[in-house]
């Protein structure tokens, strides 16, 4: 389906994730981020621990630390986290278009393609975290999330709840065409505007099965997906959202 192009569109982040199925070594990271720092205007280290717990002995047992990086534009919009498991760049407001945005994850994947080699891609799906302004209406003092989403939590009202301030939801599941998987995340966070009630309506798309592995073939795979997120975008949104959009 075609989608419009909107004056003012929600998006406060764009990811394009590939993942490995193993570790890459230290070694890699860092030659990964040696080649790509200077695109960015910024590269700090980044360390993540892990922790196993053992229910039948009670024990909690920390794992080695992995070190990662993270870069990023002067103006922190433009973003690539260098993990060893992990690239992920993201995007943050003002979303300028994916005409922008996907050609820089391209051209830093060909960069490292030598140093990355033969590592086998377990996962690779894009993200798109929007933020839906809602205006509150002054006489009701009541929002209707069912009039700009089309996901949205059900209840019993009066009886059980009059309104509510707080919602957490998730679908997960096949997506309809193309062998995809996605999951709807939606909740509420404090506005930003005077007079608004936000929710966030976050799109996950990933590849169903063993990815693409080279070449053009995973950002045809990229591509593709992105265009469903639009589709699944439009059919989790109302017209009365796509005017707020529009504005």
């Amino acid at each position: 389906m075609k989608t419009p192009s909107y004056k003012h569109p929600p998006i406060t982040e764009a990811v394009i994730e590939i993942r490995f199925e193993a570790d890459l070594s230290r070694g890699s990271v860092e030659k990964i981020n040696k080649k790509l720092k200077n695109r960015y205007g910024s590269s700090d280290a980044v360390s993540t621990v892990g922790f196993s717990i053992n229910l039948k002995e009670g024990e909690v047992s920390r794992q080695d630390s992995s070190l990662g990086f993270k870069l990023a534009t002067s103006d922190q919009v433009d973003i690539l986290q260098i993990l060893p498991r992990t690239l992920a760049w993201s995007r943050l407001a003002p979303y300028t278009g994916w005409e922008n945005f996907q050609p820089r994850a391209q051209s830093d994947w060909r960069a490292c393609r030598e140093i990355v080699g033969g590592t086998k891609l377990g996962r690779i799906g894009i993200r798109y975290l929007n933020r839906i302004d809602i205006p509150i209406n002054k006489e009701e003092q009541k929002i209707r999330v069912e009039d700009y989403l089309t996901v949205y939590p059900s209840y019993p009202e009066p009886n059980l709840i009059n309104g509510f301030d707080q919602y957490t939801l998730q679908v997960q599941g096949r997506f309809g065409v193309d062998g995809f998987n996605l999951t709807i995340n939606s909740h509420v966070v404090k506005s930003p505007l005077i007079n608004h009630f936000s929710v966030v309506l976050d799109l996950d798309l990933s590849v169903q099965g063993e990815p693409p592995q080279h070449g053009d073939r995973i950002w045809e795979m990229v591509n593709n997906m992105r265009d469903h997120k639009n589709s699944a975008f439009e059919q989790c949104i109302t017209d009365k959202a796509r005017e707020l959009f529009s504005k």
